[in-house]
């Protein structure tokens, strides 16, 4: 009896803990995936698969994970450069770009660390600046701006695609001319304000000098109805 009660302890024991050592396993396994970011997978260096937001598993001791932010995120890049009619600017434009979970896998591989925006995006933005802004001048980059900001996208979808950065949208945050444009800019507007008001006031003269001449007419034409009216003897 006494031997069985010895043996019913040890099995009680060990399933206790074998039971324990189940739950801290199952519990290091289950993953929450927070909205807005994508777990990848990998299994002794190589990558497996990827979970999307929610309840996820991995295997403990074997899978490794990594959280990805596939949250849509900003970043502006400045670049120096010189339009069409050699005008030195400096365009500032603003990317919103994500990490989609199918592209998740991709950004693991090519960057391990967080460093991408200084080693990929930044530069990428600079460089289809580059590209895009000598074929304008300094005007039309100013009156075509979303055109500019458009060509600069299209540039980027390709050269960050390739990466697994998927660009929502750009803008042109600023356009910075050099000093001696603004100036000649706005001394070149004082000029045709003045033009515009020397037009109008001409136009204001010609119109009072029409006026004049008119009244002049007809108070002339008034003197001679007057002067045949009194010409003409009484009956």
């Amino acid at each position: 009896v006494m031997e069985e009660a010895a043996t019913f302890k040890l099995k009680y024991v060990v399933i206790s803990v074998l039971a324990f050592l189940a739950l801290i396993w199952l519990l290091i396994a289950i993953d929450i995936v927070q909205t807005g970011r994508t777990q990848v997978v990998t299994r002794f260096g190589k990558v497996v698969r990827t979970n999307g937001e929610g309840l996820a598993f991995h295997l403990p001791f074997v899978e490794r994970t990594k959280s990805i932010d596939t949250t849509i995120r900003r970043e502006s890049a400045d670049a120096v450069v010189a339009t069409s009619n050699l005008q030195q600017v400096t365009v500032s434009a603003a990317v919103n770009y994500r990490i989609s979970r199918e592209d998740a896998i991709k950004q693991y591989q090519n960057f391990t660390k967080k460093d991408f925006v200084q080693i990929i995006v930044q530069p990428k933005i600079q460089d289809a600046i580059k590209q895009v802004t000598p074929a304008y001048s300094a005007e039309t980059l100013v009156t075509e701006r979303p055109e500019v900001a458009g060509k600069i996208q299209k540039v980027l979808e390709e050269s960050l695609g390739q990466y697994g950065i998927t660009v929502v949208d750009v803008s042109i945050a600023n356009y910075a001319f050099s000093p001696e444009y603004t100036q000649a800019v706005a001394s070149k507007s004082v000029i045709e304000q003045q033009i515009q008001a020397a037009k109008l006031n001409a136009e204001k003269n010609e119109q009072e000098g029409n006026a004049n001449v008119i009244a002049a007419n007809k108070a002339a034409e008034v003197r001679r109805i007057e002067a045949k009216q009194n010409e003409t003897p009484p009956k």
